[in-house]
């Protein structure tokens, strides 16, 4: 509640209307609903007393709220020595020049905070992938990629699996052709690695029995 009513004292005016309602309701509004939250298990009725149902509409823009504003110091920390830092919806990344035990305590202390931990690490190193980018530190140089899910994509899939699993290319291979090659534009961060996802792109046109001529029409336009 504390960062909700930041976020609403930092962008919006408190006399300010959102559909009909004061700035003031509608923190009175959400405070009721987290207050009052009841739940059926085994034919019998619970009150939910602490958080918020993960199916609730109201719960993840809380929580979006709320991660925004955590931990602040850390961030401006993270910023001074030139890291970076990533969140989308409940996942981020950030790069981290020191020690792999400092980040571990670090993220141990934010962990301690909470009753039950929000930060799950899965995976530290050189390369990760954050959704569909890869992010590689190639000896302190940063470079960024398009990021292949090897189980949709290994070579060794049948045909018919393939089609099952990126049915995309089939349905509509030239909006599928032209995404692909946007995000190859997008997501690579020289020249090298752009030659390398349009190798990609061909190979998975192939896979599918597509001709030569397609990628080159969707190239040039």
């Amino acid at each position: 509640m504390n960062a909700l009513e930041h976020f609403f004292n930092s962008y919006i005016t408190s006399d300010h209307l959102i559909q009909g309602m004061t700035i003031s309701t509608i923190f009175q509004l959400v405070r009721l609903v987290l207050d009052e939250q009841y739940f059926i298990y085994n034919y019998k009725l619970y009150r939910q007393t602490a958080g918020c149902a993960s199916g609730s509409s109201l719960t993840m823009p809380l929580v979006y709220i709320y991660l925004f504003y955590w931990r602040q110091d850390l961030l401006e920390d993270l910023i001074n020595k030139n890291e970076l830092f990533f969140r989308y919806r409940d996942e981020a990344f950030i790069t981290w020049n020191r020690s792999e035990d400092e980040l571990r305590t670090l993220l141990t202390m934010a962990n301690s905070q909470f009753s039950q931990p929000i930060w799950n690490v899965t995976h530290i190193g050189a390369t990760i992938h954050f959704r569909d980018i890869m992010i590689t530190n190639n000896n302190g140089l940063l470079q960024t990629s398009v990021y292949h899910e090897e189980t949709f994509e290994h070579s060794l899939l049948p045909p018919s699996f393939r089609d099952i699993l990126q049915p995309a290319i089939k349905q509509d291979t030239w909006k599928w052709l032209r995404a692909a090659i946007l995000k190859a534009i997008r997501y690579c961060s020289d020249g090298n690695i752009y030659y390398e996802e349009k190798n990609e792109i061909n190979w998975q046109l192939k896979q599918h029995q597509l001709p030569d001529i397609i990628f080159n029409q969707a190239y040039q336009e």
